[in-house]
């Protein structure tokens, strides 16, 4: 699998995110609140050996929390797009994706759907690394998109767009 530290430009907090939701999988028992066995499938030998070795340091309050944030997340905005899928919507856009693994893991519900993730290029490259040396395929239903966020950018167009309607 990858080194744990990602390539030059890859994003960290997507690595680490994928981490806190690879945690509950490894450590905690059953019923999970969000069944995600591809975010373990992210992470390398070693990082899951430090997750596996040391369980004490992710029951830390601190690691708990942003474990819990991120799994109720997760658990939330898909319950909600079953819903959406139900009314007839057939798309889903996953801005800022980093190392989401709901398009590698769609319930029946999803099949369906097309998806698209947009994150910077060399965060999705390096997810589709990790996942293809895991033996993990990409579905039919996604299309990956790279994307230079410019929060500059987008705040401006905004304003812009809001004052057409002052």
């Amino acid at each position: 699998m990858a080194d744990a530290a990602p390539p030059r430009n890859s994003s960290r907090t997507a690595l680490g995110v994928a981490a806190l939701r690879a945690v509950p999988q490894l450590l905690d028992g059953e019923p999970k609140i969000l069944d995600d066995p591809i975010a373990v499938r992210l992470l390398d030998a070693d990082f899951l050996q430090q997750i596996q070795s040391n369980p004490a340091r992710a029951r830390q309050p601190l690691t708990r929390g942003l474990r819990s944030h991120g799994v109720l997340r997760s658990r939330y905005a898909e319950e909600r797009m079953a819903l959406a899928v139900q009314r007839g919507v057939r798309q889903c856009v996953i801005l800022g994706a980093g190392f989401d693994t709901f398009s590698y893991r769609q319930p029946d519900w999803a099949r369906s759907v097309r998806i698209y993730e947009v994150d910077h290029r060399a965060t999705q490259e390096d997810k589709r690394q990790r996942l293809q040396s895991a033996g993990v395929p990409v579905p039919a239903s996604l299309e990956i998109r790279g994307h230079r966020f410019r929060i500059g950018l987008v705040a401006r167009r905004a304003t812009k767009q809001h004052s057409q309607f002052l």
